[in-house]
Formats: structure tokens, sequence, C-alpha cells
């Protein structure tokens, strides 16, 4: 029961946390304003999170985390599973949902009815049609759609509507942070709970043990196959130098946001590693770090897709293509909805977990484990952030250096003395 209270106070604020994040963000931003720098900067943080899905999907597979399909004690219920093609087309309905206050509670779904049952000897024959329905359940994709949609509209609207919806999703943003603090001060007597009831309903306790173990190390391997070969890689490529100077440099930054585990925490050191340290034009810096601590997720999606599948594997779910694309679609767009604080993504797993219809009790297993998970992603996280502020620099450097050549001449210009001789015979 405590875990179960847990857990609605944490799904209580999926809503208006997606919502107002998104629109906090997408109304903020403005291309135009930074022109290429903005552009880069927001293109290169949604490629980073959307590889980090990929990453996640792949490190499932390989490793495969819960592949044992263990037994879970559960009544037998017989369901009519979904095409494939009415899978696809209720995702892109979903997508774009026809009452925005009902998609906090309800989605489109797909459903059959028997209209015909033939049997001939041995062989049994039946003919379904099909319908829309709606079912229960948050349609997390369409409001992260909506949400954007309106924070573009509000970045193209007058100061006054802007100041005053910007102000008001702010306001909503840093309420639910709050509230969620709150909730996670609750978390031993929660995952407690949540762990003795899922430990109760495994039928084979030391394979539990086994497919977390594993769990844990494809986490740890996307993370450092990222931090460590992904990105050094990329560093050579990109700039032709040792990228053990680049780590070594970007060490005290990692720390500063390892221990809280926040981002936001490690900000002030981030700026100081891409600006005295490795060179970074400040105009950069200063847009993009704000920017990389408030979207910049790749760790966490890593984290949340893995974390997904896992889940549903354990709940005895065959995983087919199309949810892979489901939970791979729904964690790189929530990510963009994450604020900068502890232990947020597990939130996410259950926000991408809804469109299943399942029970997720298991989710208290990764909150044991959340100590870690969170570092590590955070860890993936920073680094990303820093070395996008180098590459998005060398992607602008002849334009800044033009714009600071021409803000030189115009000083120059302003500080010459102009003098007049007065008429000969005055």
């Amino acid at each position: 029961m405590p875990g179960e209270i847990y857990m609605r106070l944490l799904k209580m604020n999926i809503v208006p946390l997606i919502v107002s994040s998104i629109i906090t963000g997408t109304s903020s931003l403005d291309a135009k304003s930074s022109s290429k720098i903005g552009i880069l900067s927001i293109v290169f943080i949604v490629i980073t999170n959307a590889i980090g899905s990929v990453y996640g999907i792949i490190v499932y597979y390989v490793i495969k985390p819960g592949g044992s399909q263990m037994g879970i004690e559960s009544e037998t219920v017989t369901v009519t599973k979904l095409k494939t093609n009415d899978m696809f087309a209720d995702l892109l309905r979903n997508t774009f949902p026809d009452n925005i206050v009902a998609a906090c509670f309800q989605k489109s779904q797909t459903k059959y009815s028997l209209v015909e049952e033939l049997s001939n000897n041995a062989n049994t024959s039946q003919r379904f049609e099909k319908y829309q329905d709606t079912v229960e359940g948050t349609n997390i994709l369409g409001l992260i759609i909506m949400s954007a949609i309106f924070g573009v509209a509000t970045s193209k609207a007058g100061q006054e509507v802007k100041k005053i919806v910007v102000d008001f999703s702010f306001a909503v943003q840093e309420l639910v942070c709050i509230v969620l603090k709150w909730v996670i001060r609750l978390t031993p007597i929660g995952v407690a709970s949540m762990i003795a009831a899922s430990v109760a309903r495994l039928a084979n306790i030391g394979k539990t043990f086994q497919d977390l173990g594993l769990y844990i190390l494809a986490h740890t391997v996307g993370n450092l196959f990222h931090t460590l070969l992904i990105i050094p890689s990329l560093y050579v490529v990109f700039f032709r130098r040792s990228p053990v100077k680049f780590l070594g440099s970007a060490l005290r930054s990692l720390v500063a946001a390892f221990a809280p585990p926040s981002m936001a925490m490690g900000m002030p050191e981030m700026i100081k590693c891409a600006e005295n340290k490795n060179g970074v034009d400040a105009r950069v810096s200063r847009f993009l770090m704000p920017l990389g601590v408030a979207l910049e997720r790749i760790g966490s999606c890593i984290f949340i897709c893995l974390s997904s599948l896992f889940i549903l594997r354990l709940e005895g779910r065959d995983i087919s293509p199309v949810d892979v694309l489901i939970v791979g679609s729904l964690t790189t767009a929530g990510s963009l909805a994450l604020p900068p604080v502890p232990s947020t993504a597990v939130v996410t797993v259950l926000t991408v977990l809804s469109p299943f219809d399942i029970s997720a009790q298991h989710i208290g297993l990764l909150m044991a484990l959340e100590w870690y998970n969170d570092r590590i992603r955070t860890i993936s996280n920073t680094l990303t952030v820093i070395f996008g502020s180098l590459l998005i620099n060398k992607c602008c450097e002849k334009q800044l250096t033009q714009k600071t050549n021409n803000e030189e001449d115009i000083a120059n210009v302003a500080s010459l003395e102009i003098t007049v001789d007065p008429p000969v015979g005055s």
C-alpha cells in the first residue's frame, strides 16, 4: 500500500511537469535572435537525445536484461492483440489529439468486436470488425506535441502575452519540482514497499537479481561507451587533437555534476571548462550551457529506453518492433521535458510505459538502484554539453570572428576625436 501511494504521487505530477516544462522551453527559444548558434544548439540537443534512445535500445538487445522472461504470479487474461498497422495508426491519432483536456486522461485505441465465428470440424475461424474507441490513460505524446505547438506560438506572440505565458508556465514548473522533491523524500518507504511487492510476485527471485545485474551492466556499458569512446573519437575527428587533455579539462565539471547529482549545480564549472580551458567563445558557452542543462538528456534517454524495455520484459510482454518505436519516440520527446533535478528520469519511465497499460510494479527495483543510475547518466549529459559547446564554437568560428571585428571597428570609429580647425581670420 505505501508503494502504491508513492507511485500515485509520482504519476500525479507527470502532466503538469511535461506541459509546463515544454511550454517554458519552446516559448523561450528564439533561434533567429541567436542566428546560427541557436539553430545549431537546438539541433545538437535533439539529435543527441535521439542518439541516446538508440543507445538504450541497442544495449538492451545486446545484453538482454530480463531476457529470461521470469515467471510472474498473475491471473491469466485472454486479450486480442492489436495489428501492427493499427498500432501505427493509433500512434498517429494520439500524436494530434482532438481534445486537449481529454488527452490528460484518455487516448485513442483501435478495438475489435467479434462479428462471426465459424467452426468447421477441428478448424475455427473468427471474423472481427475494428472500430475506434478511447481507453483510460494519459496521452503523453499528444500532450508533448500540443505543448510544443503552444510554446512556439507563444514565442511568436507579443511581449505582453509571452511574458504572461512564460511566467505562468515557469511558476507551475517550479511548484511541481518542489512537490517532486517532497515526494522523493518518501522514497525509502515507498521503494521498500514496492521492492517487497515486486519480489513477492516473482516466481524466481534468484533470476530476478541476475537480470538486475545485467540491467546495471547494460546501463553502465551504454553510458561508458558514449563517454569514453564516442565523444573522444568525435573529438579526434573534429579537432585533430588528443582527447586525453579534453577529458582532463572536463574532470572538475563532471565531479561537480556527479555529487548532487545535477547538471544545474555543475554549470559554473562547465562554463569555466569551455571558456578558460578549451577557448570557447563566451557567446556560445553562455547560450548553450543553460540550454543544455535544461534540455540535454542523452544519458537519461539511455536510462529511460533501457528501463522501459526491461520493465516490459519483466511484466512478461513480448516486445515488438512497434513497441520499440513507441518507447524510443516517447523517450526522445519526453526527455525535452525533464527538469535538471535528481531522479526525474524515473518519472519519465512511468510516462513512457503509460501506453502499454501495465502495472509497472517493478519500477521499485529501479528506484533501489537510482543512486548509481542517476549519477552515471548525469556524467554523460554533462560531457555531451561541454563537447557540444566546442563543436558549435568551431562551426560558428568565422561568424564569431567577423562579428568581433565589426564590433571592434565600430568601437574604434566611436573613439575617434574629430577636430575642425576654425576658419582663418575669424
